[in-house]
Formats: structure tokens, C-alpha cells, sequence
């Protein structure tokens, strides 16, 4: 059997290198023998033309393949982004709360002080008891025997203006509600 001429290696590709079909051999084809390359080229032209484009088809999606994974590495660190952010917000949400309870505990404090404090009843019980002191100051003067006339006077007039200013006080008071 003759060997096929074939072009020295290393040597540029023609148009005379493919074959009358005008296929494109492989790149490293002449790591193969004469023998199988003559085999191939006569009886499996069309499995070897069905494998390169095949070849060809998978670097159009191994490309692809690549732009998805630079895509879903984009994704991955929007994806991180979003869950630190979303950390954040859930610890700012639980310092609200927290205030908010806080806040709420001051509110409940406050208004139950100005309701004790400040209400009607409240209000009526302190000025009756400010009457009830100034009855027992008035009594604990006239008691005291020590005093200058001109200085129980003075004082016992005091008292006694104090508590009838606040008597009609209490009683314009309890009539205006």
C-alpha cells in the first residue's frame, strides 16, 4: 500500500489541505497516522464533518456558559449585598422596638403621674389637705404661749388669710365642676 503525499509538517493550511467537500481538519491531525487520516477522510467524512460541528457548537456554549457564571457570581454578591443590608435593618428594627417599648413604659409612667397628680380628685384632695395643715399651723400658734403678741398676731393673720383664700378657692372650685 502507497503512502498519501502529504504536506510537511508545520506547513501552513491551504485550500488543498482540506478536502474536495472543503471540511476543515482538526488542528492536531497530524498526530494521527496516514493510514487512520486516509480512513477517516474516505469512509467516516461524515461522522468526522457531524464531530466538528459539534466541537464548534460546544465553544458557543461553553462561552455562554462562562457569561452565565460571571452573571450569577454578580448575582451571588448583590445577592450578599442584600443580606447584609437586610442584617442591618433587622437589627435597626429591633433597636426600634426596643425604644418603642421603652417610650410606651415612660408614656404609661407619666400619664399615670399626671393623672395622680394633676386630675380633679387629685387636685381637690391636695388643696383640702393644704387647708388641714394651715388649721394645724393656726392651732399650734394659738398653743404657743412663748410668743410675742405682735408676732402671733402677725402670723396667726398670715395663716388664717392663707386658708380662707384657698377655702374659697376649694369652693369656687368644687362649684365649676
Amino acid at each position: 500500500m502507497e503512502r498519501p503525499d502529504l504536506p510537511p509538517k508545520g506547513a501552513p493550511k491551504s485550500a488543498s489541505s482540506t478536502s474536495r467537500d472543503d471540511c476543515e481538519l482538526p488542528e492536531n491531525i497530524n498526530l494521527l497516522p496516514a493510514k487512520v487520516i486516509a480512513q477517516l477522510a474516505s469512509e467516516d467524512r461524515e461522522h468526522l464533518k457531524d464531530y466538528v460541528m459539534r466541537f464548534e457548537d460546544c465553544k458557543d456554549v461553553e462561552n455562554g456558559s462562562s457569561e452565565l457564571v460571571k452573571r450569577l457570581k454578580l448575582l451571588m454578591k448583590g445577592f450578599r449585598s442584600t443580606e447584609e443590608r437586610r442584617e442591618r435593618l433587622k437589627q435597626s428594627l429591633s433597636e426600634t422596638k426596643e425604644l418603642e417599648k421603652d417610650y410606651e413604659t415612660n408614656w404609661t409612667k407619666l400619664n399615670n403621674l399626671m393623672a395622680t397628680t394633676y386630675s380633679d380628685e387629685a387636685l381637690g384632695l391636695k388643696m383640702k389637705k393644704e387647708l388641714e395643715d394651715l388649721d394645724h399651723r393656726a392651732a399650734a400658734l394659738e398653743s404657743n404661749r412663748g410668743l410675742d403678741i405682735d408676732d402671733f398676731i402677725a402670723q396667726y393673720l398670715e395663716i388664717r388669710q392663707q386658708h380662707h383664700a384657698k377655702r374659697e378657692m376649694l369652693c369656687s372650685w368644687q362649684k365649676s365642676r
